[in-house]
């Protein structure tokens, strides 16, 4: 029995010690904040069914400030994080808004899940509660955070509730709820050697961008050296002193001060309790500006000056108003202005103001009274007036510019299809007609439409190619009555002009083929002398009939009529060109001359190269089509027959300008001046020549 009850004995004790371990190892973890009680999955819901009362308008805490935002009733700002230092103390507030213009009264919440456990279920989890009937102003308080906490991030709830006090948890019928994270930061430790922190933390002499901050330090803190300044947790300034004028604040606007002390040591003390300080508005102006003036004055334009105003608050970001009389005249950051669009031979009374930010003005600048000067003196002449670009429809003029006592407003140029009215020292001239002879006039205007003298220059523009005239002064005797060739059958009667135009009737005519002309005219019996029936074809397509082989009919007799063949050469152009036929009586005609007795009469030529008809005639036996015809930058050769082909082009006067191997890149003819031009190809076994026209 006596062994049976030691045994007993023993194990009760040895069960009550183990009891007590655990137990002192629990109280440990506490303190230490080690431990978290187990985790809900989610944080419980809270929020507001309505806002039709009141809602956060804004949380401050420490230096963090929330949102101002209208709310539905809840609002996740998690996204959000405020650090938080463990044994800190942190100045909090709510600034309510509310919806209806009455005063009622509300209940606010602040909660930090300190264990992490998504729950704010601990005692100290609610750092702060407070019931107020303020009407629109914040509600501030401070609290510490706490020894135990578990760092790291974890949830921070603010509530308000209309006239209760909030829950952690719940939905309310009118109120907010908002929910942002907070970072837990591990504290400095306590030490023993460190000084205790400043107590009384006052604020006075408060104005737009500056306080003084007094402290007090209480009794028995040996070695003391000075003291450390946080403004919004930043540290901003060290004082040997206990108090500090903090200066360059903004107007209007809160922060959040704290003090440390710090000894001889270097250890410095925990932080003192936060205060919130608020600057005043702005209600200070800025200076008078001085010195305001008139820099420069014309007849419908006056440019005022002066000295940049300052101000205590916005430093020199100060706008200007200048008033003529009483309306406003301009709004300017500059220290002059122009002001444009006056009247000549009128006054003005000027004065001007400064205002800053915060829409403080300035007295007014003493009045500047003025009257406009009428201007009377003309622009100076323009001069070295030169033309360049001259196209066939468009001509640059160029000029110096013209002087005037005030200022040139443009210039006018006539001559051209409609008045130019250039503001700079050039312009271009478009839609003329090409060959015509224009003279331009320029004058230099001023604002008060005083003309200078005038600048003129004449000119003419491109003309293009074109056939020389030719016809006769009598038809009386003799005229061309009947031409037929190819399709043309042309009973042509009598022009009294001596000349007639019937380009608009054409023949297709094949080269190489063998074609007969018949010219048939109508002579008086009273005329004599021979008959001379001269045709000629414009075969290169140049716009004349000079070329080798281009007087295709030469007949002289005395019959009304003539019988001929034409064959048109390899070597013409493939295309529409020109056939002039001729009847004069006498000695031989030329194709550009005005002779006495017969008639001139012009009709188109369409050659073909192959009686593969007008939409095949460039698909030539050898194999090569041109294209395009006429060309600008680029002249492509195909060829089906022979890839290896040379290119020789040759001028109207027979000159070599370019050769080379063709290829499909082409041959670059942009360089070439406008004309008609020949291309010689050679595949090795034989030559071909075609006409190319560039434009």
């Amino acid at each position: 029995m006596g062994k049976i009850t030691f045994k007993k004995s023993f194990l009760k004790i040895a069960f009550g010690i183990l009891l007590l371990f655990f137990q002192v190892l629990e109280a440990q973890s506490q303190k230490t904040g080690k431990t978290k009680k187990t985790e809900a999955a989610t944080y419980c819901e809270a929020g507001g069914n309505s806002i039709d009362f009141e809602y956060i308008g804004q949380f401050r805490l420490g230096a963090f400030l929330g949102p101002n935002t209208t709310s539905t009733g809840y609002s996740d700002h998690t996204n959000m994080v405020i650090n938080l230092v463990k044994g800190e103390t942190y100045l909090l507030s709510i600034h309510p808004a509310w919806s209806n213009a009455a005063s009622f009264s509300a209940g606010y919440g602040v909660w930090i899940d300190y264990n992490g456990d998504k729950a704010f279920n601990y005692g100290d989890e609610m750092v702060w509660s407070a019931f107020d009937g303020s009407y629109k102003k914040p509600i501030t308080s401070t609290f510490k955070v706490s020894e135990n906490a578990v760092t790291g991030t974890t949830r921070l709830r603010v509530a308000m509730e209309f006239a209760y006090r909030p829950n952690a948890c719940g939905l309310y019928k009118y109120g907010e709820v908002e929910d942002y994270t907070v970072n837990i930061i591990e504290g400095v430790p306590n030490n023993p050697l460190a000084p205790a922190a400043p107590v009384s933390l006052t604020a006075s002499e408060i104005i737009e961008t500056q306080f003084k901050l007094s402290w007090t330090l209480p009794a028995n803190n040996p070695d003391v050296t000075g003291y450390d300044i946080y403004q919004d947790q930043v540290l901003i300034a060290s004082s040997a002193i206990p108090s500090y004028t903090v200066t360059g604040l903004d107007p209007k606007t809160s922060y959040v001060y704290t003090v440390k002390t710090k000894n001889a040591n270097g250890i410095s003390s925990l932080s003192s309790e936060p205060i919130v300080v608020t600057t005043i508005p702005d209600v200070t102006p800025p200076t008078i500006p001085g010195d305001f003036t008139i820099a420069s004055l014309m007849s419908r334009k006056v440019n005022l000056s002066w000295s940049p105003a300052t101000d205590l608050v916005s430093g020199n970001n100060i706008t200007y108003k200048i008033y003529n009389g009483n309306t406003l005249v301009a709004t300017t950051k500059s220290s002059n202005y122009l002001i444009t669009g006056l009247k000549p031979g009128t006054e003005y009374s000027y004065k001007l103001y400064a205002y800053d930010e915060a829409n403080n003005f300035s007295n007014a600048v003493n009045i500047i009274k003025l009257t406009t000067p009428v201007d009377t003196t003309p622009p100076t002449k323009p001069t070295d007036l030169t033309a360049s670009n001259i196209t066939t429809s468009s001509v640059t003029l160029s000029w110096t510019a013209s002087t005037d006592n005030e200022e040139i407003d443009s210039y006018y140029i006539s001559g051209g299809p409609s008045g130019l009215w250039p503001k700079g020292t050039q312009a271009t001239i478009s839609n003329l007609q090409e060959g015509t002879t224009y003279t331009f006039t320029l004058n230099a205007v001023d604002p008060a439409g005083l003309y200078s003298e005038s600048a003129t220059i004449t000119i003419t523009t491109v003309a293009l190619p074109k056939y020389c005239a030719s016809k006769s002064t009598d038809i009386s005797k003799k005229f061309i009555n009947w031409v037929t060739f190819g399709t043309i059958s042309n009973n042509s009667g009598v022009d009294a002009s001596g000349y007639s135009d019937f380009t608009a009737k054409s023949a297709k005519i094949t080269k190489g083929v063998k074609t007969s002309i018949s010219i048939n005219a109508w002579v008086s019996p009273s005329a004599s002398g021979s008959n001379r029936y001269y045709v000629w074809i414009d075969y290169n397509g140049n716009k004349d009939f000079d070329d080798p082989d281009e007087l295709v009919v030469k007949g002289s007799t005395s019959a009304a009529y003539l019988n001929n063949f034409i064959t048109i050469p390899g070597t013409a152009i493939t295309g529409k060109t020109r056939m002039r036929v001729i009847l004069k009586e006498g000695t031989a005609p030329t194709p550009c001359e005005t002779f006495a007795i017969g008639e001139v009469e012009d009709y188109t030529i369409e050659i073909l190269d192959s009686n593969l008809g007008i939409d095949e005639y460039a698909k030539k036996s050898e194999g090569y089509i041109l294209s395009p015809n006429p060309a600008h930058e680029k002249l492509y050769i195909d060829n089906a027959a022979n890839a290896d082909t040379a290119f020789k082009i040759i001028s109207s006067n027979g000159q070599i300008i370019k050769e080379g191997k063709i290829d499909s890149k082409g041959i670059d003819i942009h360089k070439l001046s406008n004309g008609i031009y020949i291309i010689e190809l050679n595949d090795g076994e034989k030559s071909i020549a075609k006409k190319f026209i560039k434009n």
